[in-house]
């Protein structure tokens, strides 16, 4: 087992660390490997793998429970955005998925939501933040920077209120904002993904 200690664009992964049946895992991001033991199971001549397998997890972080330890009670709010479709669309092609949302999770669904850019980045920029990027009829972007408009997302306001934080995106190479050198919030997948958009 090792841990994958990593920003979005760096892949910093430790040494593996041989483990019998149980092991506490304190990281967010570890790869596990299983294999037949001929010996020393770091030794990679006398190793030989059968599976291997990166996991992810939410860690309690510290300076998380601070913010939180006024007021224990916070709804779980979750957002999710599907992407590469029209409103309109889903109705038709996803019904089912949609019923699912609605009926067993009891979620909201935004029926005026419509798009106000051509591809996931100013479309997601403008849900996340309220702020349109790429505006339509030539009007001025009121976004600002991808560093501005970071600083307006949903997930900021929302640690404003005490709220612990999580953010992921399945899609490293579409990416709603551009790279992030630091996690945009308390718990974030980007490098986990980053990991295994690199598997072989």
């Amino acid at each position: 087992m090792r841990n994958n200690l990593a920003s979005h664009t760096k892949q910093k992964l430790d040494e593996w660390i041989a483990v019998e049946v149980k092991a506490n895992v304190s990281c967010e991001f570890f790869e596990v490997s299983c294999g037949d033991n001929y010996g020393n199971p770091l030794n990679e001549t006398s190793y030989r793998e059968r599976y291997r397998m990166p996991y992810a997890q939410a860690v309690r972080k510290q300076i998380a429970m601070e913010r939180t330890i006024k007021d224990r009670y916070r709804p779980s709010v979750i957002v999710i955005l599907l992407d590469s479709t029209s409103h309109s669309s889903a109705v038709r092609r996803l019904p089912q998925s949609l019923k699912f949302l609605k009926e067993q999770l009891d979620l909201t669904i935004f029926d005026g939501y419509a798009k106000v850019g051509l591809n996931s980045n100013p479309n997601g920029i403008a849900f996340l933040t309220g702020r349109m990027k790429e505006p339509p009829f030539g009007k001025k972007s009121d976004a600002g920077s991808n560093s501005d408009a970071r600083q307006r997302t949903i997930w900021n306001e929302f640690k404003k209120r005490g709220f612990v934080t999580f953010f992921s995106e399945d899609d490293i190479i579409n990416l709603t904002f551009d790279q992030f050198q630091s996690a945009p919030t308390d718990h974030f997948l980007g490098p986990f993904w980053t990991h295994m958009n690199s598997i072989k």
